[in-house]
């Protein structure tokens, strides 16, 4: 495997080229102008340890843009120069890409060694950016690492300009070296003996024999000898030089030019290393090493579970079946490492059932919105025993809450399609509201005249609000498997759990349902939830609601209207109930049909073939379903089949104070067990909007 791996080095350094500067700036001609495009700074990490964000960058683009930023030459004006040294052109306009801060300058062709500098930029002997700078040090993050400082500036005080210059500090973008300019001419000469003492190591460690043969070549090719004659040339020409302290470029160069070489050397030879590695692994049938596992993002046992199971609960279309098949493969996963194992300490944290919202077009439907055991899963499934707050242990309900949430939102039913009102932070154990009892009375003092005279005394008056409690009732279903089914499952338990919670959930949604259309007051601890036959009646069989009497209360009463001889339903009585429901204050729009299949065919028998072929709703949360007068019908197998009701579904609710959850029991016997469990009261604010007709033909 060695052998190959050198001849792929060799194969790859074959191709290799000069690439000292890391330039790409280029001269173009215009319009009989100059123009000079590349990169002038970049997010990377440049020799001195220094790194610049991407916000940075964006402030540099606008600086340049709203500004008039000069292009200099090598930074000599800022090194103790002339204030009045000329400007080799202006830049026009800069953005940013990738990273990377691209700019364009445009040359000044009256500068006086205007032909010597666009002669360097074409030989390449200029190609070079650098920006010139003042940082900003509260935007400024510096630390130490064993003795060496990193600094990632975040913004500048100001841009005080771009430069040309041979050699640029930054390997990508060529920014910052003003700074470095100060920073190398107030080093001690101990330390520039530890550099290059520290550069040479690296050298003779990384380079082979003809890699220094190589270097050495490119550094006779980089800088010439007719370059240091053209700026001996320049300076005799010019205006008399300012003295200023000497800056150890070949220094410089040397140190950029190692660093490229290390970089480039350590790229080939992982590279190589890869493809060596896949070349052997095809000998062998069995692979004894994962390449993927060593190269590239490691994925835990249950990473595929885990994902099929997150993206079918995200499907709004997925089948409830498809939910459970995904929570049963994350079970099977998640066996070997404890999930059915009891939670050691407290598990206060961990209760998904406070974790809920309502969600959908009408509210009607629960979603479980997080759980702590998420990255839990993701990183580290060896640590699923542990109890803590941060490393909770995977329980049951974790996998199965969101399956058993989606199943009771199941829109066939009257409970799927309630409005839902989270209140799992109420911190009480009945739920209260207020609602009208009469209208608000007018300034006058009555509730028939509302104007005024600007003479008149106001006469204050508090709403007309009574106070409701209604207690939570407490709802669940248990789920038992034998252990000796657990053990002829083995590897597959999850499975047959599936199973049991899927039916117990189903079991669950039948009891809730059936209980909406009860006879229960509501008012029973450990009883029954109120009923849409106490809601709907008129006074006359239950004469109390909410411990408030109804014949003092008329907002409490709804409408029973019982029908004599069994008659059919007709147009005349639903339009007459929904009238009704709008004359005591009831939202038409909000308002839905509610009752068995048999009387939903015989109201769509009361409406000709265009109708019912046109007649379906497209309001949010009930789209599809037939509609009477523009109301949508709810059918329900569960409905009294001789009753037809009219409920509002903004003001009849369910107000949740424990969304549905599995919780395990104790172990008494050779079983796994544990209960669904969900606690919530059921809400009728304006019972006056609830109409009820009775005694209707159910043949």
């Amino acid at each position: 495997m060695s052998l190959q791996a050198n001849k792929s080095i060799k194969d790859i350094r074959g191709n290799t080229k000069n690439s000292f500067y890391f330039t790409d700036i280029n001269l173009k001609h215009e319009d009989e102008n100059f123009y000079i495009d590349g990169t002038a700074s970049s997010i990377n990490t440049d020799l001195g340890n220094d790194s610049i964000t991407e916000d940075c960058l964006s402030q540099m683009a606008d600086m340049i843009n709203t500004g008039n930023v000069k292009l200099g030459f090598d930074h000599t004006e800022l090194l103790g120069g002339s204030a009045n040294t000329e400007a080799v052109g202006r830049v026009t306009e800069a953005k940013v890409e990738n990273g990377r801060l691209k700019v364009r300058g445009l040359l000044d062709k009256t500068f006086s060694h205007f032909s010597e500098i666009k002669n360097k930029i074409k030989n390449k002997f200029l190609d070079g950016l650098s920006i010139e700078y003042q940082v900003d040090p509260s935007k400024t993050i510096e630390n130490f690492k064993e003795g060496v400082r990193h600094r990632v500036i975040g913004g500048l005080k100001s841009l005080i300009g771009i430069a040309l210059t041979p050699r640029p500090m930054n390997t990508d973008s060529y920014f910052d070296y003003y700074v470095k300019h100060i920073e190398v001419k107030e080093m001690s000469e101990e330390t520039k003996e530890e550099t290059t003492e520290t550069t040479q190591e690296e050298e003779k460690e990384e380079a082979p024999a003809e890699d220094a043969t190589e270097a050495a070549a490119e550094t006779t090719e980089e800088a010439p000898a007719e370059e240091a004659t053209e700026e001996k040339k320049e300076e005799e020409e010019g205006e008399a030089p300012v003295e200023t302290k000497s800056v150890d470029y070949e220094a410089i160069g040397k140190k950029v030019h190692a660093e490229q070489q290390k970089a480039a050397k350590v790229a080939e030879m992982k590279s190589a290393a890869m493809e060596a590695i896949k070349s052997e692994m095809k000998n062998f049938k069995e692979p004894y090493l994962n390449p993927e596992a060593k190269f590239a993002e490691q994925g835990g046992p249950i990473t595929a579970e885990l994902k099929r199971w997150r993206e079918i609960l995200k499907d709004p279309k997925a089948d409830v079946e498809l939910k459970y098949q995904a929570a049963a493969e994350l079970h099977n996963s998640l066996h070997p490492y404890g999930i059915t194992k009891r939670m050691a300490g407290s598990s206060e944290y961990k209760k998904a059932g406070k974790t809920f919202n309502a969600t959908g077009g009408n509210m009607s439907d629960l979603e479980v919105k997080s759980f702590e055991y998420k990255a839990q899963l993701e990183h580290d499934t060896t640590k699923v025993a542990d109890a803590d707050y941060y490393q909770n242990a995977a329980e049951l309900n974790d996998i199965y809450d969101p399956v058993i949430v989606s199943h009771l939102n199941d829109k066939t039913t009257l409970w799927g399609l309630m409005r839902k009102k989270n209140v799992s932070n109420i911190g009480s154990d009945k739920y209260g509201f207020r609602f009208w009892r009469t209208r608000i009375e007018g300034i006058g003092g009555n509730d028939t005249t509302y104007n005024y005279d600007e003479g008149d005394a106001l006469t204050g008056y508090h709403s007309p609000m009574l106070k409701a409690q209604n207690p939570f009732m407490q709802y669940g279903v248990t789920v038992q498997v034998s252990g000796l089914t657990i053990a002829e499952t083995r590897g597959a338990v999850g499975d047959i759990f599936a199973l049991q919670v899927q039916r117990a959930t189903a079991d669950l949604l039948r009891g809730i349902n059936a209980d909406l259309y009860g006879t229960a007051v509501g008012f029973t601890d450990g009883g029954k939830i109120t009923g849409l036959e106490v809601f709907g009646d008129d006074g006359g069989t239950y004469a109390n609601l909410y411990g408030h009497a109804r014949a003092t209360y008329t907002t409490l009463k709804g409408t029973d209207d019982a029908q004599s001889n069994t008659p059919n339903i007709s147009k005349t009585l639903l339009r007459t109930a929904l009238r009704t429901v709008e004359k005591n204050g009831a939202n038409r729009g909000s308002l839905m049909i509610v009752c068995d299949q048999i009387q939903r065919d015989k109201i769509l028998g009361l409406l000709d073939p265009a109708q019912r072929f046109n007649a379906t709703s497209a309001r949010a949360g009930f789209e599809g379903m037939p509609t009477f007068d523009g109301i949508p019908i709810h059918s329900d197998d569960q409905c009294n089949d001789g009753y037809v009701y009219v409920i509002p579904t903004d003001s009849y609710y369910a107000a949740v104070l424990l969304a549905p959850t599995f919780e395990d029991l104790a172990k008494t016997d050779d079983s796994k067990k544990g209960f669904i469990k969900t606690y919530f009261t059921v809400v009728a604010e304006n019972p006056n909007y609830i109409y009820k007709i009775t005694g209707l033909n159910t043949s």
